[in-house]
């Protein structure tokens, strides 16, 4: 499993502020970083998605935001493996419990984490029988849509209310892309000015939908093998794409978690 880790991440402290771990997120583009102790044991984690729970939840008030402390943030029931953990064991923790990162610890100490992007990456280059498929045997249905002139809280809700962890993005009858509920909780984090004493609120960091959607086409042919789907999305940095004939005629969806799911029972085949 060692390719698949990321030794040596970085942390945060149990007294480190929201907005040390907000610019830590941003500056590295982070979606995961483990709290740790003074003796680097596993204390918990942060997620995007904590983060724009409590964005959410709290007011606008830079100073109150400020007080709050990874310690306070983080999620403490983590699911860890130790370093010599079957791939298939930690892919399927995360399929299980829906989540994009799995600590890897030597006792309590914290060695590494493996996140959902380091399998897609290990997918692109596996070459393996699923790998050959075309990503019409792995689509989803197209559901929920809107338009990429839509806010992403517009989208949220939308998903709230279907119950959906992604969301196709559409200009008029053409697929533009598709969005995950985690990149649309990012959207929402706030983004800050000034030094570590100036919490002024500047904005939210996307005003449309389209603003979240890579530069490059989030959309795929239905033809192309899922190892090369894997590529693009890794390359994009992107959590689905939109499956589209020759007229780009909308035909489904290819989310990260579907692909992960066919390297899951790929490798419980050759288990």
């Amino acid at each position: 499993m060692e390719t698949l880790v990321t030794f040596n991440p970085i942390t945060v402290g149990l007294d480190d502020s929201l907005t040390q771990v907000m610019r830590l997120m941003d500056e590295y583009e982070l979606h995961h970083v483990p709290v740790v102790d003074e003796q680097f044991h596993l204390r918990g984690i942060v997620s995007d998605t904590d983060v724009s729970r409590c964005l959410a939840a709290s007011p606008t008030d830079g100073e109150d935001d400020a007080i709050l402390t990874a310690g306070q943030l983080m999620t403490v029931d983590v699911t860890s493996v130790p370093l010599d953990a079957a791939p298939l064991v930690v892919l399927e923790a995360m399929l299980r419990r829906n989540i994009h990162s799995v600590p890897v610890v030597e006792g309590r100490r914290l060695r590494g984490i493996v996140t959902s992007r380091d399998f897609l990456r290990e997918y692109s280059e596996l070459g393996c029988r699923t790998g050959r498929l075309p990503v019409a045997r792995a689509m989803q249905p197209w559901r929920p849509t809107v338009e990429r002139t839509a806010s992403p809280d517009e989208a949220l809700q939308l998903m709230q209310a279907t119950g959906s962890r992604y969301i196709g993005i559409i200009d008029g009858l053409r697929a533009c892309g598709v969005l995950s509920k985690r990149q649309l909780g990012r959207a929402r984090r706030l983004q800050w000015l000034g030094d570590e004493s100036d919490f002024t609120v500047l904005e939210s960091s996307a005003a449309t939908l389209g603003d979240l959607l890579p530069e490059a086409a989030g959309i795929i042919d239905p033809r192309t093998s899922a190892g090369e789907a894997a590529s693009k999305l890794h390359e994009l940095r992107a959590d689905g794409l939109a499956v589209v004939d020759a007229e780009r005629r909308i035909l489904g969806m290819l989310t990260l978690t579907g692909l992960l799911q066919s390297l899951s029972l790929e490798l419980a085949r050759r288990a």
